[in-house]
């Protein structure tokens, strides 16, 4: 089974209502869909269960969504605030910190079926065996 992540989703998760993103979206969705393909383990990928394949779709959906959200984020002027003479124009909070929110929804929803836990990769350290005397 592969994953299906459909622009108009993608588009519709991140609150994106123009067309001005298409493009972006698409090329992030053929570049996001194969590696969290891979990070999922095999068994999970062959599986045809439906509430799966649409859980797996969903947190697919919403990485991609998070990360064109970062994306545009990062373009000069999108997420600029005005201020003239008290009038003051700014982004809604809540749109500047979605993507973070949808990301962690989208890794919540795939980690038990991820190969490795991500949470824990970076969170591994040292390991050591043996004593100070030994």
């Amino acid at each position: 089974m592969a994953l299906t992540v459909l622009l108009s989703r993608v588009k519709e998760k991140a609150g994106v209502t123009v067309s001005d993103f298409d493009a972006e979206a698409t090329s992030l969705i053929a570049d996001w869909v194969p590696v969290i393909e891979f990070a999922l383990r095999p068994e999970i990928l062959a599986d045809p269960t439906s509430g799966l394949v649409k859980t797996l779709d969903l947190g697919a959906t919403e990485l991609v969504a998070a990360e064109l959200l970062d994306q545009v984020a990062r373009k000069p002027g999108y997420f600029d605030s005005l201020d003239l003479d008290g009038f003051s124009l700014q982004p809604w909070p809540s749109i500047v910190g979605s993507a973070g929110l949808l990301r962690d929804q989208g890794w919540a929803r795939l980690r038990p079926y991820l190969r490795d836990d991500p949470g824990i990769l970076g969170a591994r350290g040292v390991a050591a065996k043996g004593s100070k005397n030994g």
